[in-house]
């Protein structure tokens, strides 16, 4: 065999070497990434990915099906927006109302040895907030505990029972904790021989229950609004999604109220519960009487917006983010929209609205409106923002040089910022304005 022939040999042998080392080479790095792959897979998915956590809710999008509050990683006792940023929304989904069959039912509830036994007035825990020990009507031995042998009272009516001292009412639910699924479920069970404050009825009632977790959360929960009855059965399950460890720092509110054909929103009475001093881990079924409400009238809501005044253009821009908290204008509940007027010299001169959100009191709209303003007139002007139901307005935010406390300060604070800035607002009474 001649030189030429070894040379040739020997250069092809080196090729295959060296074409098998690459392909083993390239074999050994997508392994490399498909394990490197799944251990990311994995990693995000016992600590969730921020999409998961923090995924922002379109305007678009529909109310999710299980009725539940869930809690944000810090309590919601300031608006979650810094000054003059605007973040992506994310929106607090509502709570959805589940059938009785969903909750536990009754004849599976623990018996006590003493029926209706009363919590010890001396069960408060120290670590309930003082700012309820300032409630005087606060008193835990009005709260009575149902065994299973007194499960009738829950579902007819006792002829034999004491009246209510204040003559408002007798409240039924059921209070219970999910450790696992880290849930506090409330369940509306009725009330009884609903009555007016210190009057008679003048209109049919229409009752109706605000649920409340008191003092971190703001968001609130509400039942369907029932038709001309005082012996309303709700039969409706309300989830709010917190730690254990936060539960023991929250009261639940139930503030019953009747709506009437004019959209007013008449208070009953309340029931408050401290949640310190319960044991959770079962089911608590409780009648109770209803007591006087502390407040008489209904809060409107709140709106979020964001202003913004580009110089260059003179142009405000106003984005209506959501709102929370509306109050129902009819037994249906409320379609939203929200009318933006400019206002020069207290007269209203362009009017702007955004599309309406069907069937929701936390409507989310995410929608920006713009008015062309000369920099040199905006201390003359105002802007009156109204969400409204149909023709009828729920509630009014005024926002500009002759506004006052919040709002002027929103307004100022636009004028010298050079970013949008968002805030929260409460809603006044349209009366004022209209």
């Amino acid at each position: 065999m001649s030189i030429a022939a070894w040379v040739i040999a020997y250069i092809l042998i080196g090729l295959l070497l060296l074409i098998t080392i690459g392909y083993v080479g390239v074999l050994s790095y997508k392994a490399y990434v498909i394990r490197r792959d799944n251990r990311k897979l994995n990693y995000g998915f016992i600590i969730g990915t921020p999409s998961e956590l923090d995924e922002p809710v379109s305007a678009t999008d529909t109310p999710p099906s299980p009725k539940r509050l869930e809690a944000s990683v810090k309590p919601p006792t300031e608006p979650p927006y810094s000054v003059g940023e605007v973040h992506e929304v994310r929106v607090q989904p509502l709570l959805v109302r589940r059938s009785v069959t969903e909750f536990p039912s009754l004849d599976r509830l623990p018996v006590s040895p003493t029926p209706g036994t009363p919590l010890s007035p001396g069960m408060r825990s120290p670590s309930t907030p003082s700012f309820f020990d300032d409630l005087g009507s606060l008193d835990p031995s009005l709260y009575t505990m149902i065994a299973e042998e007194d499960e009738n009272a829950l579902t007819t009516d006792n002829p034999n029972r004491s009246p209510s001292p204040h003559n408002l009412g007798q409240a039924h639910f059921i209070v219970n904790y999910d450790q696992h699924r880290s849930v506090l479920m409330v369940r509306l069970v009725k009330a009884l021989n609903l009555s007016p404050f210190e009057k008679e009825w003048s209109k049919p009632c229409n009752p109706y229950v605000i649920v409340q977790l008191l003092p971190d959360y703001r968001h609130q929960l509400q039942s369907t609004v029932l038709k001309k009855t005082t012996n309303p059965r709700f039969d409706e399950t309300f989830e709010f999604e917190l730690s254990y460890k936060e539960l023991q720092l929250q009261t639940l509110w139930l503030t019953f109220l009747s709506f009437d054909s004019s959209s007013r929103h008449d208070v009953i009475g309340q029931v408050v519960l401290p949640l310190a001093d319960l044991s959770l881990s079962q089911d608590n079924v409780f009648r109770t009487d209803i007591r006087p409400s502390l407040k008489k009238q209904v809060a409107l809501g709140e709106l979020m917006v964001s202003l913004g005044y580009l110089k260059s253009a003179e142009r405000l821009t106003v984005v209506v983010i959501k709102a929370r908290n509306l109050p129902a204008v009819n037994i249906k509940g409320s379609d939203p929209y929200v009318k933006v007027y400019l206002l020069t010299a207290g007269k209203r001169v362009k009017k702007k609205k955004t599309s309406i959100r069907k069937g929701t009191l936390n409507p989310v709209f995410n929608e920006a409106v713009s008015f062309d303003i000369a920099m040199d007139t905006l201390n003359s002007v105002d802007l009156l923002l109204s969400v409204m139901h149909e023709n009828e307005v729920i509630g009014c935010v005024p926002i500009g040089a002759h506004a006052t406390g919040k709002e002027l300060g929103h307004w100022r604070e636009v004028r010298t910022a050079n970013k949008p800035v968002a805030h929260w607002h409460l809603l006044q009474d349209p009366k004022k304005f209209y």
